[in-house]
């Protein structure tokens, strides 16, 4: 198992067992707050069995929504923006928040309205610091591993046009910054008849997924072809069977998104 595969799985126990902890919370103050007969005790009434359902329950449809927010993508898991990772989670949090709300705290018996907007906004914050804490951790000790030379991806860059040479350079350059490892070029459409390329070496090995496993490849960087934007197209979607992180460079996303 691949170093970005570990750490996706890391990732997704880590929000499984935040969103738990936030949960646990949540029931904690939503006993204190309920108006109820206090004859029952906290542990009774966390030992009821909707609110062990929920224990389980709720993660786990946490963890799906993060899922299908794109979190725990191969080429998302690993050099992630923290930016980014807080709007995710604040985003991620506030559709659950509502999704709970609506399903199972609705009809809680509040004699007060305010006391249920108050309790609306409890159930996200406990499902936003929780979570965030945890992710701010991973994803900054990541960024001090790269940055230390302790953690690396090995790369290869799809493309060696004499066009990308630059965009190549600049990555080859910025290794010890991104935490890429880029072990050579793979030149699937002919386009550089030399061996060598930015003094890494050209595969010419239409077999890709052999290439990889053998090289023990983790992230693929693509280049625009010269071929045009169709054939780039397809050189991605032939990749993404790979399962493997795919990485675009700037110009070539841009054009895509446009497209």
């Amino acid at each position: 198992m691949g170093d970005i595969n570990k750490f996706r799985i890391k990732y997704i126990v880590a929000d499984f067992l935040s969103v738990n902890v936030g949960w646990l919370l949540f029931n904690f103050i939503r006993y204190l707050r309920l108006p109820h007969d206090y004859s029952i005790s906290l542990l009774e009434w966390l030992t009821t069995k909707p609110v062990l359902f929920g224990q389980l329950f709720v993660p786990v449809c946490m963890v799906l929504l993060y899922a299908l927010s794109g979190s725990y993508n191969r080429d998302n898991s690993v050099f992630k923006s923290r930016l980014d990772e807080l709007i995710n989670t604040a985003v991620v949090s506030f559709i659950g928040m509502l999704g709970v709300y609506f399903t199972a705290l609705i009809n809680d018996n509040v004699a007060e309205r305010m006391t249920n907007y108050a309790l609306i906004l409890v159930l996200f914050l406990c499902f936003f610091i929780p979570t965030e804490s945890i992710r701010l951790y991973l994803t900054t000790g990541m960024a001090r591993a790269v940055r230390e030379g302790r953690y690396r991806v090995k790369a290869l860059i799809i493309g060696a046009s004499q066009d990308n040479s630059i965009h190549a350079s600049r990555l080859i350059n910025s290794q010890a910054q991104t935490g890429l490892d880029i072990i050579g070029f793979v030149d699937l459409d002919n386009e550089n008849a030399q061996t060598t390329h930015q003094g890494l070496p050209i595969y010419r090995d239409k077999n890709l997924q052999r290439l990889c496993d053998d090289k023990k490849i983790e992230a693929l960087i693509i280049m625009p072809s010269g071929a045009g934007l169709p054939r780039t197209a397809e050189i991605i979607y032939e990749l993404y069977g790979l399962k493997r992180a795919l990485y675009l460079t700037p110009s070539l996303y841009n054009v895509l998104v446009t497209k």
